[in-house]
C-alpha cells in the first residue's frame, strides 16, 4: 500500500493535542459514540471539541516564520448523502501556545449513514524559511478523524429526549413514549410520529450515549419491539390503511404504515393480520418479537 507523503515538512505529534469530540445528549456532554442509535434527520447535533496547539514548536519544525497565518478547521462528511461541510474555521493567534474549547451545532437534514468529522490544522498564509517549508494556502499540517454511525431506531422518525420526572411526573418511571397521529392519513410520516425518550432514566441515558453494554443492547431491542408493536397496531386498526396498496416510495403516514406491514409479513393480507390483532393478539405479539430478532 502506498502512503502519501506531503512535499513539505510536517510537525511532530507533540505539537497538537486534540481532546476529542463530545456530543450533547439531554444537556449532558458525552464522548462522541461509535453509533448514535436515536438520531433523526430533523435534529440538531450539538458538538464540542477541545484542542491545544504549540504554535512556536509547530512553526519551528515546519521551518515556517512565526508570523505565518494558521487555522483550525473541521469538516463534516456523510456517506449517506455524500455531503461535505466545513463546520469550524478558527484562526490561530500569534501566541506560543493556543488552547480552545469550541461548540458547534450540526444540522442533520442532509446527513445520514456514517458521519466523519475531520479536524485539521492548515496554513492560510505561509512565511517559508527553507525549500522544505509548506508554501501553499491550504497546506495541511495536521489532521485527525472521528466517526459515528447515524442510524438505528431514531433514524426512522423524529426522536427527542426529556426528563419525564419534570415533563410527565406521573410517568416518571417509563422509558419512552411514542405518539402516532393518524387523523390525517396524507400527512408526512415524519410529522405524524414522534418518539420521546426519558433522559431521567440512567438506562435510557446510557443508551443515548451509545453504550454497547448488554443492558443497553437489550433495552434497544425492547424499544425496537415496542415501537414496532405500536406502529403495527396503529396500521391494522385503521380500515383505510388496511385497504391501501403498497407504495414503497410513499412518505405519508398511511403509506409508511402500510409498507411496514408489508415488510414484516409480505405474504399475509392486512385483513388476516387484523384478525390476529382482534382475536389472537398473542400471535401478533410473538410474530413481532420474532421479526425483530428478540432472541438472536
Amino acid at each position: 500500500m502506498k502512503i502519501p507523503v506531503a512535499p513539505y515538512l510536517y510537525p511532530g505529534p507533540e505539537t497538537v493535542e486534540h481532546r476529542g469530540w463530545s456530543v450533547r445528549f439531554a444537556d449532558e456532554l458525552v464522548e462522541l459514540p461509535s453509533e448514535m442509535k436515536l438520531w433523526d434527520y430533523q435534529s440538531v447535533i450539538g458538538l464540542t471539541f477541545g484542542i491545544q496547539i504549540d504554535r512556536a514548536l509547530l512553526t519551528r519544525q515546519c521551518e515556517l516564520g512565526f508570523d505565518s497565518e494558521l487555522a483550525v478547521l473541521a469538516v463534516a462528511s456523510s456517506t449517506g448523502t455524500g455531503i461535505e461541510r466545513k463546520i469550524v474555521d478558527i484562526p490561530i493567534p500569534l501566541r506560543d501556545s493556543y488552547e480552545i474549547t469550541h461548540e458547534v451545532d450540526l444540522e442533520s437534514y442532509d446527513l445520514g449513514g456514517r458521519l466523519t468529522i475531520e479536524t485539521l490544522v492548515v496554513v492560510r498564509r505561509a512565511v517559508p524559511l527553507s525549500e522544505l517549508s509548506p508554501t501553499e494556502p491550504g497546506s495541511i499540517l495536521w489532521r485527525l478523524r472521528h466517526s459515528t454511525h447515524l442510524e438505528g431506531i431514531g433514524g426512522q422518525f423524529p426522536t427527542e429526549a426529556e426528563d419525564f420526572a419534570l415533563t410527565r411526573p406521573t410517568e416518571a418511571h417509563a422509558g419512552w413514549a411514542l405518539k402516532v397521529d393518524t387523523s390525517d392519513l396524507d400527512a408526512l410520516f415524519n410529522s405524524s410520529v414522534r418518539l420521546t425518550l426519558n433522559s431521567g432514566s440512567s438506562s435510557v441515558k446510557s443508551l443515548l450515549a451509545g453504550s454497547q453494554s448488554q443492558e443497553s443492547k437489550l433495552l434497544a431491542t425492547m424499544l425496537d419491539i415496542d415501537v414496532t408493536r405500536q406502529l403495527v397496531a396503529a396500521a391494522l386498526s385503521n380500515e383505510d390503511i388496511r385497504r391501501m396498496e403498497v407504495d414503497i416510495d410513499g412518505t405519508s403516514i398511511a403509506s409508511v404504515l402500510r409498507n411496514l406491514i408489508f415488510q414484516l409479513w409480505p405474504s399475509k393480507s392486512p385483513s388476516v393480520l387484523y384478525g390476529w390483532l382482534r382475536d389472537s393478539p398473542e400471535r401478533l405479539e410473538t410474530a413481532i418479537q420474532s421479526s425483530r430478532r428478540f432472541v438472536p
